[in-house]
């Protein structure tokens, strides 16, 4: 099979030069805080934790991760899918021949889960209001997510499941030749390659043969609370082939709740789409390096506030820092990466790029 080359990049969680609402305070069992110990305790008096693998992480004690690693062996799996049961949505105790347990792993595992995800969100909601976090948005600072490598490769065509909750809805589902997608656009992926071309085949095969065993994930639904609008002012609307192309943005928060951006998208993150609005193919660095992001791993915005970010896009492939898009000569758009459950607001502006 056709393999591609390591892409390993070293996170630095904290850095010296960095300011110090970088420094995101993470608590967990080794380093619970009052808030924690509360949605613990709670999770406990609904689930039963010696059996359920729930877990907690709780960023700035204002965003709750949960998160539940599956065992990886049949007989703790059947035994986590029936003896769990009871502890989720008030469902009766089932045994090895109840019918519901014929039903395929998949659909198992993903109601199994809205299962969980149906009792842990109200129960988040309700300790954050209980410890006076008023500012707490169940849209946004609150994720649940299920994971393990618990699916026949032969029935599924992947044995990784992986599914991604928000507050009422699921927001992600983990798919077969998930690959497939990136590598479209990965400019260090040589399409033209025999290997490559037999290894694209094989995705597409797997896809197309155990793709539709995997339900879409639910659509977001908006509250119409979470509102950002964005505006993008680059630096100049005509640029070389592979400058760097810089500017400002900037977010309001013209919602009625407060909004987290997290730092993969995080206040300075801009998109570039072609003239079409297609998305451009992506180039990687690859090697080993310390990489700070620019901005504050969740930053907060309140009502009303506003944020002002320089940003930068890479076009040169042999000058980048982490990533960047190749973009040829032609008209690109600038615009604002989506986030879910948010109403996002702004208009999307033209530049040109032109031949050196």
């Amino acid at each position: 099979m056709f393999r591609l080359p390591a892409l390993i990049v070293c996170l630095c969680l904290l850095s010296p030069a960095a300011p110090a609402r970088a420094q995101m305070q993470t608590s967990d069992e080794t380093n619970p805080t009052k808030l924690y110990t509360a949605l613990i305790a709670a999770a406990g008096d609904r689930f039963d934790l010696d059996l359920l693998p729930l877990s907690l992480s709780l960023q700035d004690d204002q965003v709750a991760h949960w998160s539940i690693s599956l065992p990886e062996d049949d007989a703790a799996l059947l035994a986590a899918l029936t003896e769990a049961l009871p502890y989720a949505g008030g469902i009766e105790q089932v045994d090895s021949g109840d019918a519901r347990l014929e039903a395929p792993l998949l659909d198992r595992l993903i109601e199994w889960s809205r299962l969980i995800n149906d009792d842990l969100a109200p129960i988040t909601a309700r300790e954050f209001k209980n410890a006076g976090r008023n500012h707490y948005n169940p849209e946004l600072d609150y994720e649940f997510s299920v994971s393990g490598h618990v699916l026949p490769v032969e029935t599924y065509g992947e044995e990784f499941f992986y599914a991604s909750f928000d507050h009422h809805r699921l927001a992600y589902l983990g798919r077969p030749a998930r690959d497939l997608e990136w590598l479209r656009f990965d400019d260090g992926f040589d399409q033209t390659d025999p290997q490559a071309q037999r290894y694209m085949k094989e995705l597409q095969e797997t896809a197309a043969k155990f793709g539709p065993l995997f339900p879409p994930a639910d659509p977001p639904v908006p509250s119409g609370e979470s509102e950002l609008t964005w505006t993008i002012l680059p630096s100049k609307t005509t640029w070389s082939e592979k400058e760097e192309i810089t500017g400002r943005i900037t977010l309001h928060n013209t919602g009625k709740r407060r909004i987290h951006v997290n730092w993969r998208w995080g206040p300075s993150a801009v998109d570039i789409r072609d003239s079409d609005g297609g998305q451009l193919k992506k180039f990687r660095f690859n090697g080993c390096m310390l990489y700070c992001p620019p901005d504050a791993w969740n930053y907060y915005l309140l009502p009303g506030a506003k944020v002002t970010r320089k940003f930068t896009i890479y076009t040169d492939p042999e000058n980048c820092g982490l990533y960047g898009y190749r973009a040829r000569p032609g008209r690109y758009t600038l615009t604002r990466p989506p986030i879910d459950n948010v109403i996002m607001r702004g208009d999307p502006v033209t530049i040109e790029v032109k031949s050196k």
